[in-house]
């Protein structure tokens, strides 16, 4: 992944650990033309509106900065309340809203009707499964190339980050 620690920092109240900072720069959107990056931010209840919030992002914009990022998105939960204070205080907008959704037991629920020349398959995917991937990757491209913050994925990246490499008997 593109995940780099020097783009992360803890601080410390004595020698307790009282907030987490990082910035992530993603590679593959930067090659798509997006120069942004995502930051991460909690500090723990007993600490927050000491300004540990303030100094922690201005860590996280010092480091996309030196690396010629200049825009950072950062996600709060609307629950979080310090956080999102905390972001709009640094200078962040809200720029979209979402719904987390879950579904608990009740069985498989309504099965689709599929039109008759649509044809599901299962099938295993590893590192060596090229045309698989391919198919994945270029589906997943087109699905999501007109949502909030599309970048698209490669092959390269769906077979580094977490496929199963090939059986050994396959």
């Amino acid at each position: 992944g593109d995940y780099d620690p020097a783009g992360a920092w803890i601080a410390f109240d004595g020698d307790t650990a009282v907030a987490y900072a990082d910035a992530f720069i993603d590679k593959t959107r930067r090659e798509f033309g997006k120069n942004d990056g995502f930051v991460m931010l909690d500090v723990v209840h007993s600490s927050r509106g000491r300004g540990i919030e303030r100094e922690m992002l201005e860590m996280v914009f010092a480091y996309m900065k030196g690396r010629g990022v200049d825009t950072a998105q950062g996600w709060a939960e609307a629950k979080d309340d310090w956080k999102v204070g905390a972001l709009l205080a640094a200078g962040f907008a809200e720029g979209r809203r979402f719904y987390l959704m879950k579904r608990v037991g009740g069985g498989r629920g309504e099965v689709p009707k599929y039109p008759q020349d649509i044809d599901l398959q299962s099938v295993m995917v590893n590192r060596d499964s090229e045309d698989a991937i391919t198919m994945i990757v270029n589906a997943r491209n087109e699905t999501f190339a007109d949502h909030f913050n599309f970048s698209p994925a490669t092959v390269e990246r769906w077979k580094a980050e977490g496929l199963p490499e090939p059986a050994a008997n396959a």
